[in-house]
């Protein structure tokens, strides 16, 4: 999945930390500025985000800030995604009926709008460091590749200690 194939010009990945809330968001960066995952935000407030994407749609202006995207997945690489403009963000964290959120849900989402206010002034002011997902993708894949590269050493040299050959175990191809 790329944004070729949604039909939308390319996008650079970066993670915005908020280290008070113990997470960190997949930011995507376009001409039109930053893009979040809907889906993301709503688990960090604990709502969601199937709702949330429908009533984002139904929104006379929100609707237009919404789309899906492809974003970064842990198992599944580039997924398509409902993401929310950085525009976006304010007024639906204030469209949301906090009488319809969770008591413990309801503080996290002032707590949460407050902490993404922030954390975004910080983004766009220059003074908060992001990492490409790409770089942290690399970074992961050559400690990857040092740890199988030691595991193959480690099983030579005990092999040689014990004066045997390790290979696949019987019956495995």
């Amino acid at each position: 999945m790329s944004t070729d194939d949604l039909g939308l010009e390319p996008a650079t990945h970066h993670t915005l930390p908020m280290p008070e809330w113990g997470c960190a968001l997949t930011v995507a960066h376009t001409s039109e500025g930053a893009w979040f995952s809907i889906r993301q935000v709503c688990l960090v407030l604990g709502i969601k985000s199937q709702s949330q994407v429908a009533r984002l749609q139904e929104h006379a202006i929100l609707r237009k800030l919404v789309r899906q995207m492809p974003m970064p997945t842990k198992e599944r690489g580039m997924r398509p995604t409902w993401c929310i403009h950085q525009r976006g963000m304010g007024f639906w964290f204030g469209s949301i009926p906090l009488l319809n959120v969770r008591p413990n849900a309801r503080e996290r989402l002032i707590e949460f709008q407050e902490a993404a206010v922030d954390a975004l002034s910080a983004l766009l002011r220059g003074t908060l460091a992001t990492r490409p997902v790409d770089e942290r993708v690399a970074a992961v894949e050559s400690r990857l590749d040092n740890l199988q590269a030691f595991a193959r050493h480690l099983e030579g040299r005990v092999g040689r200690i014990e004066g045997v050959a390790f290979g696949p175990d019987e019956g495995e191809e």
